[in-house]
């Protein structure tokens, strides 16, 4: 089943197992929701664990998972990655797309292939849509002014191609 990342394990913080965590998605209170259960990732096998707490503290948040109550049982997580089914994810509402569903579509301009999304940057002022063509990489702002049709059956995002982008 795939899975797709939510947050990353900076490292542990104080001696009570507590996690300082990068999160990686908009919908924080879904996707670390108390007594869920979430995949961490370490050294390429997953492990399953069942949130304990999440809170906010000054940039980062805190995780806690169920059984862990000291500094040991969580040092071996340090740069782990964090996951969840992808099954698990909730129905967005018409014309919104997760952006894992983005990656890997091909990009048109006036039905010319220009290249294929490799990356989605989540930047404070809108998202950025990384290309790659045949000899760059284009950074393509994700907003309604570039993006014009986006259809995930065919595999395909058109964009409005603007001169010196």
């Amino acid at each position: 089943m795939e899975k797709i990342v939510i947050g990353r394990i900076n490292k542990p913080h104080g001696v009570m197992g507590e996690l300082r965590v990068s999160v990686y998605t908009e919908f924080i209170e879904e996707r670390f929701k108390i007594g869920e259960s979430v995949f961490v990732e370490v050294n390429d096998s997953l492990v399953e664990y069942t949130l304990k707490s999440m809170r906010k503290h000054k940039d980062i948040f805190l995780v806690q998972f169920e059984g862990i109550s000291n500094l040991n049982q969580v040092d071996h997580l340090r740069n782990a990655l964090i996951k969840i089914d992808y099954q698990d994810l909730h129905d967005l509402p018409e014309g919104q797309y997760y952006f894992v569903d983005l990656v890997g579509l091909d990009v048109f301009v006036e039905n010319n292939k220009i290249g294929v999304i490799t990356e989605i940057l989540d930047m404070p002022a809108h998202p950025i849509i990384k290309v790659k063509t045949n000899d760059r990489e284009l950074m393509i702002p994700y907003v309604d002014r570039f993006v014009k049709k986006v259809n995930l059956e065919e595999n395909r995002m058109d964009i409005d191609w603007l001169e010196g982008l």
